[in-house]
């Protein structure tokens, strides 16, 4: 059976339509997988107000960075909020420079700068293992305000360097360092929960009473975020003779 030109032009033309098509849907499906990925890790913006805590004030000014899809991450078993919790004792360790280290659960993570996000989120590092430094908080060396510190609990089901966040105890020890090695010591005095959507007022004060504030996730995952912050709260430890 011969095919003239119309025919032969006909079946071209349908094959070149079924190859624009596939590639449509290629692309339609890449798009959407990349698409998937950036919501994962959209940070979702303020406007929940946070669980009260004795002594704490919110005002869901701050929200700290989602993370990614996973079944859940602890949360405290109980969380608490200590005047004058006995401190650990001190521990002689070297620590290099931009660290945070906390002895009783055995992290010791590089600090890098964290940027506030044009959502007003908190930006945090994306390799787990690093913790970020808030830009716009009280720098790791201040002798004034508060010192914010963030980092993920896992990525994609491996722990991060905040995994045991959680099971921090009253009295527990951090140790921090800026870029010069200027060492800080911290005595924990609170451990607290809030909605993924609310944080408590002041976490970024440059001024005020000298406090650190390390900020992970837990709880379960919904849409995409986990649910809650859990946040352990210290004070500058005494020097010797104080």
């Amino acid at each position: 059976m011969s095919t003239g030109p119309h025919l032969r032009a006909a079946r071209r033309w349908r094959r070149g339509r079924l190859w624009a098509v596939l590639v449509t849907v290629a692309l339609v499906a890449a798009g959407v997988a990349l698409f998937q990925h950036r919501i994962l890790f959209q940070h979702r913006a303020p406007g929940v107000a946070a669980e009260p805590v004795p002594g704490i004030t919110t005002n869901g000014s701050v929200v700290a960075t989602g993370e990614p899809r996973t079944d859940s991450a602890p949360l405290p078993p109980a969380p608490f909020v200590a005047a004058r919790p006995t401190p650990e004792a001190a521990v002689a360790l070297e620590v290099a420079a931009d660290r945070l280290v906390i002895p009783s659960l055995g992290v010791d993570a590089p600090l890098l700068a964290a940027p506030l996000g044009e959502d007003g989120s908190l930006a945090v590092p994306d390799d787990p293992q690093q913790v970020g430094v808030s830009t716009i908080a009280a720098p790791v060396a201040s002798s004034a305000g508060t010192t914010l510190l963030a980092g993920h609990v896992n990525m994609q089901r491996v722990p991060g360097a905040l995994w045991k966040l959680s099971q921090i105890l009253p009295g527990a020890r951090i140790i921090t360092t800026d870029h010069g090695g200027v060492r800080q010591e911290w005595i924990v005095d609170g451990l607290t929960v809030h909605p993924k959507q609310g944080l408590p007022e002041g976490l970024t004060n440059t001024t005020g009473r000298r406090r650190l504030v390390v900020v992970t996730c837990g709880g379960e995952v919904h849409d995409g975020q986990y649910e809650k912050n859990v946040i352990a709260w210290a004070r500058s430890a005494p020097t010797s003779g104080t």
